[in-house]
């Protein structure tokens, strides 16, 4: 699932993701990119195809950097109204991850190192209704500072 755009798709997001699916399908999975705004290959409309095909089994994979609306009310909602009771299990937030960890702090990295004694922001799209983003966003850069020696902030 990505997060999608009311009025148009971000092509970039879409075709990183798009890239997996014939990985994925080559390997003997179904995959289905559903988005969670906008009126284009929707999550409903994935979920659909897949029920179609005979899939029983469901693992989402949110394309969302920490858990917040989307991830605990919409997701659980949309997915349960399309699916019934099927089994379905949904992946953590890439931002808990220990991949997006080492990318973010690599291009951080790279950037500081080009213009010493500056520091690092880490900016990330918030909700007031949840408050673990903001505070794994503020973990993730406390550890950053102190696994770099820059300064990094968070901000929500």
């Amino acid at each position: 699932m990505l997060h999608g755009r009311r009025n148009r798709i971000a092509r970039g997001n879409f075709a990183a993701v798009e890239q997996l699916v014939p990985l994925l399908e080559k390997n003997g999975f179904l995959c289905r990119i559903g988005l969670l705004e906008g009126d284009h290959q929707t999550l409903e409309a994935a979920l659909t195809q897949l029920q179609e095909l005979g899939v029983t089994e469901y693992l989402l994979v949110p394309v969302l950097l920490f858990g917040a609306t989307h991830f605990k009310q919409d997701l659980p909602e949309r997915t349960q109204k399309i699916l019934g009771e099927a089994k379905v299990q949904l992946l953590a937030p890439l931002g808990t991850t220990q991949a997006i960890y080492q990318s973010l702090k690599q291009q951080l990295m790279i950037n500081l190192a080009e213009k010493p004694g500056t520091r690092g922001l880490l900016i990330a799209h918030g909700t007031p209704h949840y408050q673990e983003p903001a505070v794994q966003l503020q973990q993730i850069a406390a550890k950053m500072s102190q696994e770099t020696g820059y300064q990094i902030l968070a901000a929500n």
